[in-house]
């Protein structure tokens, strides 16, 4: 008599979020399939910048369900930053016209962004954070800074994105394969962005199985970006 099976377990690990978060379980359109950045066995300077190259355009597709409109800096006078461009947040309350019948005063706000991407070290480090208040130092007035790591945050990480006060920070971790897996952002960021705003896992049918991903959410609620 053949050996049964061992039956297969699937463990679905949620990420801890410092903004409000959900889980939804509506199944939205498939995603483009994610851009997958290419792996080396060498240490050469053209396969590192191949690496942190692709992990950057990466980083562009898998923010643009979070609303982030970014395009690609590079060069030797990128002043460590590799990402620029806008954070394109919906009105205040996208779901809910105001009694009578009148939409919410704010149409929608665009905070300028700069981010920073670390393709290579898969321990996320605190320094990571003040080497990005750094060059927000001189980006425009007004500008968040985002992180885009492989690693999620460690405990000293957190600590120094929520200690940067009167800087908006975002964290964003996302694998090699071009998946969102934790998103956090500290109090400065919830104050320009509002009440009912935050972060929340949905899931989607993929080849093989059920999908997870991070998308933007009004209490609770999917938003989708227009276009």
């Amino acid at each position: 008599m053949p050996p049964r099976p061992t039956p297969l377990h699937l463990t679905l690990r949620l990420p801890t979020l410092l903004t409000h978060h959900h889980h939804h379980h509506h199944l939205p359109p498939a995603l483009k399939p994610p851009y997958q950045a290419p792996t080396t066995t060498t240490t050469s300077p053209l396969s590192t910048t191949a690496i942190g190259t692709n992990y950057e355009r990466l980083a562009l597709l898998a923010l643009q369900p979070l609303a982030f409109d970014l395009r690609r800096v590079g060069g030797r006078a990128d002043k460590g930053i590799d990402l620029i461009g806008t954070w394109r947040l919906p009105p205040s309350s996208p779901f809910h016209p105001k009694a009578g019948g009148a939409i919410e005063a704010r149409s929608s706000l665009d905070i300028p962004v700069i981010a920073q991407c670390k393709a290579h070290a898969s321990t996320p480090h605190p320094a990571w954070v003040r080497e990005l208040e750094g060059a927000l130092a001189a980006a425009p007035g007004g500008s968040f800074g985002v992180l885009v790591s492989k690693g999620k945050a460690t405990p000293g990480v957190r600590e120094a994105v929520m200690r940067a006060e009167g800087r908006g920070l975002v964290w964003v971790q996302m694998g090699g394969e071009g998946r969102v897996g934790q998103v956090l952002w500290n109090r400065r960021v919830g104050e320009v962005v509002g009440k009912g705003w935050g972060v929340g896992v949905v899931y989607s049918p993929v080849e093989g199985g059920v999908g997870r991903e991070l998308r933007l959410m009004y209490e609770g609620r999917v938003w989708e970006p227009e276009g």
